[in-house]
């Protein structure tokens, strides 16, 4: 069958919306006729091949849509059944598809699959604070808001977010960060450290894939606490720290993939907080006509916008 699809010819080009011939439906396979797709930073550092995925490739895995078929080995869905796409998390199929209610709206949903659930689910999943626990969170794009809504949910009773973008900050503030501290101004990590009574977060996180921000980030964390790391830099990119910071403090670092979150599971909740207003991501959201895919992503490039979604016909 021919469909539509934004193709990334070569590193750093454009992107082309052309028509391609699609395969024939496998056994495992369901096809969904995508409403809306979120863009994700992963999306853009592999069209400029941070990541060495072969070009040219269709891109997107934010997406959210109508199932059209299924394969004769699929039960999980069926035709007309509102979906949202997300990673293969468990090995049992290839992608998963997680099964909405009809009145979720899909241009909402979409980005849950990723970017969203990656923030959040490093807090709620990965590091599942106690209440009154403290938590830094260093980049505040669409994982670390998400992060920040996630913290307050959370019960963390000290939230601080860290920005060079003013208006980033004002928006972390306004859903849940206690806290935030501009690092162009100042040093994070002796803000952070004032900020919890001189002892450190017992959480931060990394949402930026800077080496030196990661550094930031583990050195802002008190006795025995934990620095995840989220953000995605390109491949072979290193980082350098003091040995006897992580062993004498009992420090651990620990890489997050996508919120280690099982998407059939978490997405619903989050789904569900949604709903009760306490998980209000439609906040970071700016929407675009699949026509305007380029001018999405340069708005997320340059930071005019959070977490761009685009919306088919």
């Amino acid at each position: 069958m021919l469909i539509d699809a934004a193709v990334t010819e070569s590193k750093g080009a454009p992107f082309a919306i052309k028509r391609l011939e699609l395969g024939e439906l496998r056994d495992d396979e369901v096809l969904v006729k995508v409403a809306a797709c979120g863009i994700c930073h992963t999306d853009l550092i592999i069209r400029d091949q941070w990541y060495p995925v072969p070009l040219p490739a269709v891109l997107g895995h934010e997406g959210a849509g109508l199932v059209e078929a299924v394969g004769t080995a699929v039960a999980k869905v069926k035709p007309g059944d509102h979906v949202a796409l997300s990673y293969g998390s468990c090995g049992t199929c290839p992608n998963c598809v997680v099964k909405l209610d009809p009145d979720v709206p899909l241009d909402i949903v979409a980005p849950f699959g990723c970017g969203i659930q990656t923030g959040a689910g490093a807090v709620l999943r990965a590091f599942r604070p106690e209440a009154g626990s403290s938590i830094a969170v260093f980049g505040t794009g669409t994982v670390g808001l998400s992060a920040i809504m996630a913290a307050r949910i959370a019960g963390c009773m000290t939230i601080v977010g860290v920005d060079v973008r003013p208006a980033r900050l004002e928006l972390a503030g306004e859903l849940g960060a206690t806290h935030v501290v501009n690092a162009g101004d100042s040093d994070p990590v002796q803000a952070i450290r004032e900020t919890t009574g001189g002892v450190g977060a017992d959480f931060s996180i990394d949402a930026t894939g800077s080496p030196a921000v990661l550094q930031q980030a583990v050195y802002c964390t008190g006795p025995g606490g934990v620095c995840g790391l989220i953000g995605a830099p390109p491949f072979g990119t290193e980082v350098s720290l003091d040995m006897n910071q992580i062993l004498a403090m009992g420090r651990s670092v620990r890489g997050i993939v996508e919120g280690q979150s099982v998407p059939d599971v978490f997405l619903p909740r989050l789904i569900e907080l949604w709903r009760q207003g306490r998980f209000p991501v439609e906040r970071i959201m700016t929407h675009y006509a699949f026509e305007q895919i380029d001018r999405a992503a340069r708005d997320a490039e340059d930071g005019t916008v959070v977490k761009p979604v685009l919306r088919m016909e």
